[in-house]
């Protein structure tokens, strides 16, 4: 793996590379501020699978350079791991949202270092991601079939990245954000789910542009209506959103459909995607996280999950 760390504090810059040991870690390239990095990464050639980056430096910190580097062509994927004194909600919140895909905090043991680095790369390099831009969700998209619909170079079940979408973030990155949060600010959270109602006939009825236009229209209905600069979301597959709010009052179920619904509409009205206007969506009920760390993810999204289908099923039988 080829590493980059960016870092104002020389101790850290003289500690960073020796503690990836070679041959696994094939070279690690260092630079003292924001300016400095994106001059690296700007230049001919410059390929890195993983980006360590200081919050905290003076003048572009951390995560402002985090923004910078996912607006590089060819870096809007690579892992980034933020790494940090600081273990607060606001500033692990506004780190994901920025882009990175984990966070660390400076005192962790070195193997957590190692570690984290290696599961970051290797799951964000073998997932085969399909990836869109949201302005291209409104044309033609390169391998969509053609624009035959129902042919799609992705399963239904997988999760999808639509780039430009506000608070939309991988489902890797949403279960670090989870797990990295501490309990106070644990307890201020709530996650509920969405779920694209018959999923499986928009997926074989729709070219790509369409599916993945209906997904990020549904995604910024979601931050639309929830109203909250403290939202983050992952599509995990199948239909499903996955949300969590800290500090935020979100609408009940009920209502947080008839506004989509209503979002839905007018989105359709001001695009030509009239498959928009048959979309309908259900929304779970929010529940709290599950406080124990080493089993939050999965618990949590199971919570959310079940609140979603008794959602669905109260409606079935209303």
């Amino acid at each position: 793996m080829r590493l980059l760390a960016v870092d104002d504090s020389p101790i850290a810059l003289e500690m960073l590379p020796k503690l990836f040991p070679r041959p696994e870690f094939a070279f690690v390239g260092v630079a003292r501020s924001g300016p400095e990095a994106l001059d690296i990464l700007s230049a001919p050639g410059a390929a890195f699978d993983c980006m360590l980056l200081d919050i905290e430096m003076p003048g572009m910190d951390g995560i402002e350079l985090c923004r910078r580097i996912r607006a590089l062509p060819g870096h809007r994927h690579t892992p980034i791991i933020m790494l940090t004194a600081r273990d607060d909600g606001d500033t692990i919140e506004r780190a994901f949202v920025a882009g990175a895909n984990d966070h660390l905090v400076k005192q962790n043991r070195v193997s957590e270092y190692i570690g984290r680095v290696k599961v970051a790369g290797r799951l964000l390099a073998e997932e085969n991601r399909f990836h869109v831009e949201r302005r291209q969700t409104a044309g033609e998209i390169d391998g969509d079939g053609n624009g035959v619909p129902g042919r799609h170079p992705f399963h239904i079940s997988d999760d999808l990245t639509i780039d430009g979408v506000d608070r939309l973030i991988l489902p890797f990155s949403f279960g670090n954000y989870l797990t990295q949060l501490g309990r106070e600010d644990l307890y201020r959270c709530k996650m509920f789910a969405v779920r694209i109602e018959d999923v499986t006939v928009h997926y074989r009825s729709t070219t790509t542009a369409e599916f993945c236009s209906i997904l990020a229209t549904i995604a910024e209905g979601i931050a639309k209506v929830a109203e909250s600069r403290r939202l983050l979301m992952a599509y995990s597959g199948d239909g499903n959103f996955l949300c969590v709010v800290r500090d935020s009052k979100v609408p009940d179920p009920e209502a947080f459909e008839a506004l989509m619904a209503r979002h839905l509409r007018a989105a359709a009205r001001r695009s030509r995607l009239d498959r928009l206007v048959g979309v309908r969506v259900t929304v779970g009920a929010q529940t709290p996280p599950c406080a124990h760390r080493n089993q939050r993810v999965r618990r949590s999204l199971e919570r959310a999950l079940a609140r979603l289908e008794a959602r669905q099923r109260q409606k079935l039988f209303s």
